[in-house]
């Protein structure tokens, strides 16, 4: 006999489902060959999902940095990422109506909805609706979909430790590609066939949250190897970050290393790690590493000179910005029109040219105006605020209250990069809010 789910399907039972599946596969082969593919690669999935939902979400987790490059279905043309998320979606709602999943549903997902909706009224109430902006909405879309799907799935501590895991390893997986290309020379700027890695800052910032995430996960393993297997992670995902080379990327990873340092006791092992793994990357570093720190810093002065473009830019970005909102304070220009809207209001002088906002709350505050900057501070409010309640309830829970921990310092570490570049609507963002509501709910529940 055979268990899927809360369903007991017997011998017979089994004989009568392959008989119907053949028989739906006949006709539709009969009326469409596309949809006889279709139906061959998402009637295995729906079964498994259907027995396993979680192992659709992790899956569909360990894709995600790589959906960019991910081959289409042959012949019907489907994304594999949106036919995989729509079958969770359509399992979770059939789990959901027969009672096998409880629905959640707190502050935090109230102000998240609140925000999508917003996005939607400021593109459609907008006088220009850009390709781009479409774009952007959909990206808004698939992560809101992720943050529900953890937020209502995510409901103990095993799933928990799980979910990070399959984040991690995807992660490391994702790192391996940048390093590659160092190693042979190309740089993280060069495509070199790979599309997810074209910008160093698109790449460093899907690793960012994943360095204290990993470090405190290593911390709540009981085997050794285990924790050995996620400390060399760990050195592999600050390697792979600081290669990136970006700015704004190398500013955050210092700081997480030096939040994750203050919340340790040994403080002295770990600054020996931190020893060991500059020790280890010191030999592979590029040379532009040590120039965008320099940068940073403002040591040499040649260095500032090259970047002075870059500031200059930066500062009419956020003129142009400030100017956006005020001429369109309730919803914004519209969600994503940031870039094609500054040139109307951009400084006399200023560079030609779409310009991203580089700043995830001018971008915002200029696309959605008051009413989304508020809600998106209120989902800000009540993030930290599940982290700080969850903290508590786990205090003499060493485990958790270390994967509480990780928790908050990436998204500590995500807000400080999201001041220098777009990242609103980026899936990370998403999944680190959702994460907090979990931890609230698994604390709630060990209450």
């Amino acid at each position: 006999m055979v268990k899927m789910g809360s369903f007991k399907v017997g011998k017979p039972n089994i004989y009568i489902l392959t008989i119907f599946f053949g028989v739906l596969l006949g006709i539709l082969s009969a009326f469409s060959f596309k949809l006889f593919i279709l139906a061959v690669v998402s009637i295995p999935l729906l079964v498994l999902l259907f027995y396993k939902l979680e192992w659709g979400l992790f899956l569909y987790l360990l894709i995600l940095p790589f959906h960019t490059v991910l081959p289409s279905i042959p012949i019907v043309g489907i994304n594999f990422r949106t036919l995989l998320v729509c079958l969770i979606f359509v399992i979770f709602i059939i789990k959901l109506s027969l009672g096998k999943i409880k629905l959640r549903f707190d502050k935090l997902s109230l102000y998240v909805v609140l925000f999508f909706l917003t996005n939607l009224l400021s593109l459609v109430f907008t006088k220009q609706i850009t390709e781009y902006g479409i774009d952007v909405l959909w990206r808004y879309i698939y992560a809101m979909v992720l943050y529900f799907l953890l937020i209502q799935m995510v409901d103990s501590k095993k799933l928990f430790k799980q979910t990070l895991w399959v984040l991690v390893t995807s992660g490391l997986i994702f790192s391996f590609g940048g390093i590659f290309q160092l190693l042979v020379g190309e740089g993280l700027n060069v495509v070199g066939g790979v599309e997810f890695l074209i910008d160093n800052n698109r790449y460093v910032r899907l690793i960012i949250p994943l360095i204290p995430l990993c470090f405190f996960l290593s911390g709540s393993q009981k085997e050794p190897y285990k924790k050995l297997f996620l400390v060399i992670v760990f050195f592999i995902l600050v390697f792979a970050g600081l290669i990136a080379v970006s700015k704004a990327g190398l500013l955050v990873i210092f700081l997480m290393l030096f939040l994750i340092f203050i919340k340790q006791k040994n403080k002295l092992r770990i600054l020996f790690i931190m020893f060991v793994l500059f020790l280890f990357m010191l030999p592979f570093v590029p040379t532009t590493l040590w120039q965008r720190a320099g940068i940073l810093v403002g040591v040499t002065e040649g260095i500032k000179g090259v970047d002075d473009n870059s500031l200059w830019d930066r500062a009419n970005i956020v003129v142009g910005g400030v100017r956006m909102f005020a001429h369109n304070p309730i919803l914004g220009v519209g969600t994503g029109n940031f870039p094609s809207r500054y040139a109307d209001y951009k400084n006399v002088g200023a560079r030609l040219g779409e310009k991203a906002a580089h700043n995830s709350f001018l971008s915002i505050l200029a696309e959605t105006g008051i009413v989304g900057f508020l809600i998106f501070g209120m989902i800000l409010i009540a993030s930290i605020k599940n982290v700080c309640d969850s903290k508590k309830i786990f205090e003499k829970n060493k485990e958790m209250l270390g994967l509480s921990q990780g928790v908050e310092i990436a998204l500590v570490g995500f807000l400080v990069f999201a001041f220098f570049m777009t990242s609103e609507y980026v899936y990370s963002f998403w999944v680190l809010f959702a994460l907090t509501g979990c931890l609230r709910n698994i604390a709630e529940a060990e209450k």
